[in-house]
């Protein structure tokens, strides 16, 4: 006998609540919802909802929704105060905001963190891959990674800085941003603080609340990070490490001065404190542009973690990136790092490998900037329309980012909210990385001239 319909959504509420799909406090799908859902009346949810409410079940809040009784944690673990209490910390509500737009239907993208799959270097991945032996490359590796791209990644600092590295000095990550992660879990403590740019691509990850360190600015202009700034928060704060993204800095595409870098490395031998250098976007330069040597090259081992990668310039699912320090330093993070996956796929490891030494590298970079080159020309041109009506922005020499400035008069979450629903584009708005409101960063690279050029256009028009 088939059961009515009011006992199954009363079973399902049930079920809900008690798989802890639905947990005290939560606010439950509304009555024309769940209906619609389940192919009932909405009456009959209704009389199920105003029953489980007499019984103390749900709480009904006029004008507001239908909620799990708070007091109804004999059904379901506490999960809200787990949620609320645990050590990682969620992302904030505008980047959220930003990934939800992001899936949106016919979105133009400009959050991308590289310039899209028209970039990567199909054929000749595809050739290395088919040459490896993949059977072998099964099992875990040491953690601090395998010595064929540990040695091919000492081959690549030698080349961009002039100075032997011993593979002994370097562990491999998965991703530049783990080795952001290695450092703040393996050599810093709670209580801890570190001196960055502001803005800076640092703040947009809430590893560092989770961690428990604190974040102290340091501000920039033209030239990038400010020594002057620096020296007075040594001075004041004495932060356990500076790190500094000198080349094309991430988010607004800054390139430290070679008179600055040697001021910061002047004032971390001073006051004897660690610089890491996040170098994630090493090589990838305009045509003409010719940044200065990384800080590794002045700085050497005493006093400088180098942070490499070649997921930037290759693709970003390889994964794949490396650190330089002191040998003591990578026994250490290289254990942290067991602890925490074991090691880096091998098989993404030895393509790595392949790649650092494959000749096709030197043309593909070359071709990266040549085609960065043509992207930020279209862009740009495209920007025009918004200079008009008070925008502004100085030409990057690198990177895939462009940092602007919006007119004044609104918010954050305005211009994110014309840009999405009246443009159909989303960008990366300023507060996200420690700026104040108004300003964007905007991936020009991922901007292809028939969709930027018509989508600027209409947020142009939005606007005026």
């Amino acid at each position: 006998m088939r059961r009515p319909a009011s006992a199954a959504v009363r079973q399902l509420v049930w079920d809900r609540m008690r798989e802890g799909a639905w947990p005290p406090g939560t606010r439950i799908p509304t009555e024309r919802a769940l209906a619609q859902e389940l192919g009932v009346h909405r009456s009959t949810v209704a009389a199920v909802y105003d029953d489980l409410a007499a019984d103390g079940i749900l709480d009904r809040r006029q004008g507001s929704g239908t909620y799990v009784h708070q007091t109804l944690w004999g059904v379901a673990p506490n999960w809200t105060r787990y949620l609320a209490t645990a050590a990682a910390r969620p992302s904030a509500a505008l980047m959220s905001q930003v990934r939800a737009a992001r899936v949106r239907r016919g979105i133009l993208d400009l959050t991308r963190a590289d310039p899209g799959p028209d970039f990567w270097p199909h054929e000749a991945l595809t050739q290395l891959w088919h040459a490896l032996d993949v059977p072998a490359l099964l099992e875990y590796g040491p953690p601090e990674g395998a010595m064929a791209l540990r040695e091919a990644a000492s081959l690549e600092m030698a080349r961009r800085t002039g100075r032997p590295v011993s593979p002994t000095s370097v562990l491999i990550t998965a991703g530049a941003s783990q080795a952001l992660y290695l450092v703040a879990r393996g050599l810093l403590k709670p209580g801890d603080s570190i001196a960055m740019e502001s803005p800076s691509f640092y703040y947009s990850l809430p590893l560092f609340q989770s961690c428990g360190i604190r974040l102290l600015p340091i501000q920039m202009d033209r030239e990038g990070l400010r020594p002057d700034v620096l020296e007075d928060t040594l001075r004041r704060h004495r932060p356990a490490m500076v790190w500094v993204n000198p080349t094309h800095h991430n988010p607004t595409g800054t390139v430290l001065s070679a008179e600055r870098r040697t001021a910061t490395l002047e004032l971390a031998a001073r006051w004897q404190v660690p610089v890491l250098e996040d170098d994630a976007f090493n090589g990838l330069d305009l045509p003409g542009a010719a940044p200065p040597a990384p800080l590794y090259r002045e700085g050497g081992s005493p006093h400088v973690i180098y942070v490499g990668t070649v997921s930037k310039s290759v693709a970003p699912g390889l994964r794949v990136g490396w650190m330089v320090a002191p040998d003591p330093v990578i026994r250490q993070l290289a254990d942290v790092k067991g602890q925490m996956d074991l090691g880096t796929p091998l098989a993404m490891q030895a393509l790595a490998a392949a790649w650092l030494t494959h000749p096709a590298r030197a043309q593909h970079e070359s071709a990266l900037g040549r085609r960065l080159w043509d992207r930020l020309e279209i862009f740009q041109q495209a920007l025009k329309p918004l200079h008009a009506l008070g925008a502004a922005w100085d030409r990057p020499t690198g990177g895939f980012y462009q940092w602007l400035r919006w007119p004044e008069g609104k918010t954050d979450r305005e211009w994110l909210a014309i840009a999405v629903h009246q443009a159909g584009l989303v960008f990366s708005p300023g507060q996200l990385y420690g700026s104040p409101e108004g300003f964007a960063r905007f991936n020009f690279a991922a901007a292809r001239h028939e969709r930027v050029t018509a989508h600027l256009a209409q947020l142009a028009d939005a606007l005026s």
